[in-house]
């Protein structure tokens, strides 16, 4: 490796603890490639930057470098011990971040499986937001010709009504597979009546938008020969190049090289009246969109069933299998999925891109997938079978759009599905892939034998416990699964849904990007990125874009939602299956409680109810994002490094032959060194929002969260625990700064101007700071409790268990645990807690003094005066409709409306505060007690108890 020479000497002592235990005799017995592992655990401690990478980190401080020795030194021992860690942990508090941390495997699973998350939610993003644009588009073109071009039914009735005759049709060709006598009549007949409702209605200018997409053609032998359309305008393009230079079309129809159309070609486009495009600029913005939509979604399938198939041929290469069948399978899909411009087929263009053939193909994709899992009772077939089975099925069938029945009117349900279909295969493809490397690696690194190979069985027991959290559970019904999700939806509604205490809460999470770097370092970032210039012109737009590319900036959800497990994937390209009880095809169908599923995830998702969340995430998203980018730019922007790539690109072929040629200016050029830079910047910047906010996917999870009990008794703890593995890590790091003597160097912390190397302490003491001394300084001055906004989860949960186990104030205890009792108020989940509190307003459930479910709820310590019956009612409905009611409309209709935002976001009166104000109550009520009867009463009175003590 060409490298600099680093100015920080923790860098060589880094090096050299590599090296001291890659070589080492134990690690030798245990590992194939221990310098493989350690350069992986490198990346899994540094948040992903490669040892390459952290030569060129200035602020790389020594107890940095002995809490990665000491990571290294674990991995060591728990090969010794066989195993990763404790079922206890694994189960149920350790989220697969810690486990990341620990072992190199786990960490680059992780890290690949939150790319792919990640990037999955920005294409279906991309897409779904595209054609939201192409539908508006067409609404508006169909607004402008109602009337005069058709009389029929509007919009919304209209395709109503087609949705309605879509599930007949569907039927209908399920019954035709299953030759159900007059089957196919009954198709023509929905077919007519589709037809005749698109042709008389609003729906009409998605014909007209099909006609430029699709064409219409002639055969010519086995070639199709479009006269009209894009089909035609490609075909024109294609033939040209083939005359004029032959090599370029043979990379076109190679995929080597895409053919693209011009802006201006479209101009040409006429519709099947003869009318131009130009005289209808809405017709136009939408056919634009939908080619570019379109071409993004042909790119993702095409990558979907390339890594599936490329994942399992580096799987066999290792194992020193032949993989000249798998490769011909790849070559044979990835022709049936290529345009062919002499042919006239553009599958890329096609709205259900044969959808006979994508339903049969998809369900042999499900099946190799399942040929390489853990589970024997999901594998059907050897990979051999299923290789072959699927190149037969994709020579065999037929190139181009037949005219087959499943060629759908309904355009709006099949782009959404296509949509979501080609998005989550792609999704699960990758996935897929991740594991399959994972497993591969396992066999790379470590050794099979004795503790190395118990530990390695139980590596492989850890991913395959990630690879049943992407897949969900077999076993869980349709309804079954549907009904969790619609529970899940509601209580996400009630708990979170438009609740600005929640929306507040969430966005002190940005306090860790002070905790991590400091606000100095924040103050230099933000003028560092002032200085930088940007194609968008604007550093927030540039970051805006990154993060929106990257997947990480929610637009239509929040992360919350996400951890309801309410974007779950649907079933992939599935129109029909086969039962083999009956001997029938069967058409998909959605259930009655899918549909009520589908209704809360539609409500749960709208802005209303997550808006609030999603600024408050986006906005702490951003600000972490432009810090570290902002960090690693400057580290990377130093002369040294500049010269370590050019020494690298100069020892590649490529750069040996510009040098030869007398362009070495051009081995790096200024635009190349920045563009790098800039891209590794924004891969640190990704981390490190993942880092300080965390991911949600169910594979980031403990197994207990996630089995079916578990989603709702930890629903909404994922927080806690990643929160709790930070905690530990900054605690681990301070211990290491004090181990390597540290510990009086960090106390430059805390005079001005001076700056220490002892990042672990400095989080520390940071997080001290802003989570305990802000708060107390804050109820101090003011007398509110400030920790409800600004809470240190872990702190705060062992707070209530101590003054659970410590206290004998019965109000205090239920304080703590805010009437719900010590279950319900830390891990009972909202739904448990919702249950009982229906069940008590129904009389369906009483708490007895001595009943078990009220010692367990606490719910007998809970005074129902506090709140009125329909604000009982409003907070199960939403908690913040319930304070509203009950404590905000009243406030407000007093006057006291700062009183009422006071108590939204939790500054309620400190212990101390409410002891004051009864005391001063108290003495109050005492001083107008003395002044029961007129002055001069009381006077005469006095003045006689004193003669009487006189006498």
């Amino acid at each position: 490796m060409s490298r600099a020479c680093p100015t920080n000497r923790n860098f060589y002592d880094l090096v050299d603890a590599v090296h001291d235990w890659a070589e080492s005799d134990i690690n030798k017995k245990y590992f194939n490639d221990a310098y493989e592992a350690a350069f992986k655990m490198v990346e899994s401690e540094f948040h992903g930057m490669s040892i390459k990478t952290l030569e060129h980190n200035p602020e790389l401080s020594a107890g940095q470098v002995g809490s990665f020795k000491a990571r290294l030194r674990e991995l060591t021992q728990n090969i010794r011990n066989g195993s990763l860690s404790t079922k206890w942990a694994e189960t149920w508090w350790r989220p697969a971040t810690g486990f990341a941390a620990k072992d190199p495997v786990v960490g680059k699973l992780l890290k690949s499986m939150q790319r792919s998350g990640f990037h999955f939610r920005a294409n279906e993003m991309r897409d779904t937001t595209l054609f939201q644009g192409i539908i508006e588009t067409l609404k508006t073109e169909a607004g402008l010709r109602s009337g005069k071009h058709f009389k029929g039914l509007g919009w919304k009735q209209s395709q109503d009504k087609l949705d309605a005759l879509d599930l007949e049709y569907r039927q209908a060709i399920t019954d035709w597979q299953n030759r159900v006598p007059k089957a196919s009549d009954e198709i023509v007949r929905i077919k007519n009546e589709m037809n005749e409702l698109v042709k008389n209605s609003e729906l009409k200018v998605f014909d007209d938008l099909l006609y430029l997409v699709e064409g219409k053609s002639t055969k010519d032998g086995d070639n199709v020969i479009y006269n009209a359309g894009i089909p035609k305008l490609l075909q024109d393009k294609f033939n040209k190049i083939k005359k004029s230079n032959p090599s370029k079309a043979q990379k076109i129809e190679d995929g080597k090289i895409k053919l693209k159309i011009e802006p201006n070609d479209l101009l040409k486009l006429t519709l099947e009246n003869g009318d131009s495009i130009s005289q209808y600029p809405n017709l136009h913005k939408a056919l634009k969109s939908y080619m570019t939509m379109m071409d993004g979604l042909y790119g993702t399938l095409r990558g979907g069933v390339r890594k599936i198939l490329k994942s399992r041929q580096l799987k066999m290469e290792h194992a020193g299998h032949d993989t000249k069948k798998i490769k011909e399978t790849l070559e044979s899909l990835e022709s049936k999925l290529m345009p062919k411009y002499e042919q006239g087929y553009f599958p890329h263009y096609t709205r259900d891109l044969n959808a006979s053939f994508m339903d049969g193909l998809m369900s042999k994709v499900e099946e190799l997938q399942a040929s390489t899992t853990y589970d024997n009772s999901l594998k059907t077939r050897t990979v051999d079978d299923i290789l072959d089975d699927m190149k037969n099925y994709a020579d065999g069938h037929v190139t181009g759009r037949a005219e087959d029945y499943d060629y759908s009117r309904n355009f709006v349900n099949s782009i959404n599905n296509y949509i979501s279909d080609v998005n989550r295969f792609n999704f699960a493809s990758f996935m897929d892939a991740h594991i399959v490397d994972s497993l591969t690696m396992v066999e790379k690194v470590y050794k099979a034998k004795g503790d190395a190979g118990d530990y390695a069985r139980s590596i492989t027991s850890y991913i395959e416990e990630m690879h049943r959290a992407v897949n969900g559970d077999n076993n869980i019904s349709r309804n079954t699964r549907a009904m969790m999700k619609s529970l899940l939806g509601f209580e996400f509604i009630s708990k979170l849904g438009f609740n600005p205490r929640g929306a507040a809460r969430n966005f002190t999470q940005r306090l860790l990007d002070y905790v991590h770097w400091g606000p100095v370092q924040i103050n230099k970032a933000n003028k560092y990125l002032e200085e930088m210039t940007f194609e968008t012109g604007d550093h927030e737009l540039y970051i805006e874009k990154a993060l929106r590319e990257s997947g990480l900036l929610f637009q239509s959800t929040s992360p919350e939602f996400t951890q309801s497990g309410l974007d779950a994937p649907a079933n992939i390209f599935k129109t029909r299956v086969w039962n083999d009880a009956d001997g029938k095809w069967e058409m998909v169908q959605e259930t009655r409680m899918e549909k009520v599923a589908k209704g809360v995830q539609k409500i749960a998702g709208t802005k209303i109810v997550t808006g609030l969340h999603r600024s408050a995430e986006n906005s702490n998203r951003a600000h972490t994002f432009k810090i570290a980018f902002s960090q690693m730019h400057k580290w990377l922007s130093a002369p040294a490094v500049r010269e370590q790539m050019l020494r690298e690109r100069s020892e590649t072929d490529y750069g040996k032959k510009l040098i030869a040629e007398g362009k070495s200016d051009k081995v790096l050029t200024t635009a190349q060194y920045e563009g790098e830079i800039r891209r590794q910047a924004k891969n640190y910047a990704i981390n490190m929002v993942i880092m300080n906010h965390f991911d949600y996917g169910d594979y980031a999870k403990n197994k207990a969260s996630r089995t079916k009990m578990g989603r709702f008794m930890l629903q909404f703890q994922h927080y806690s625990f990643e929160f709790f593995e930070k905690n530990l890590k900054i605690l681990r790091e301070a211990k290491h700064d004090v181990a390597t003597g540290n510990l009086l160097n960090s106390l430059n912390f805390f005079v001005p101007g001076r700056e220490s190397n002892a990042h672990g302490l400095e989080k520390a003491y940071r997080m001290s700071i802003a989570y305990f001394m802000v708060p107390a300084v804050i109820s101090q001055i003011f007398g509110v409790n400030a920790s409800n906004l600004i809470e240190h989860d872990t702190m705060e949960r062992l707070k209530q268990w101590f003054t659970y186990f410590t206290s004998e104030d019965d109000d205090e205890i239920d304080a703590a645990f805010f009437g719900k009792g010590p279950i319900l108020g830390t891990i009972g989940g909202p739904l448990l807690s919702d249950i009982i509190d229906i069940g008590v307003m129904t009389d369906l459930v009483s708490l007895d003094d001595d009943s078990i479910l009220t010692i367990i709820s606490g719910l007998e310590a809970n005074d129902p005066s506090t709140s009125t019956e329909v604000g009982r009612k409003l907070k199960i409905l939403n908690t913040f409709l319930g304070r509203a009611y009950d404590r905000h409309y009243p406030s407000i209709r007093g006057g006291q409306v700062g009183f009422a935002l006071q108590q939204e976001f939790g500054f309620y009166p400190t212990s101390e505060s409410r002891k004051r104000n009864r005391k001063a109550k108290k003495e109050k009520k005492i001083r107008g007690s003395k002044r029961t009867l007129p002055m001069n009463i009381e006077m005469s009175l006095r003045a006689l108890s004193k003669e009487g003590q006189q006498v």
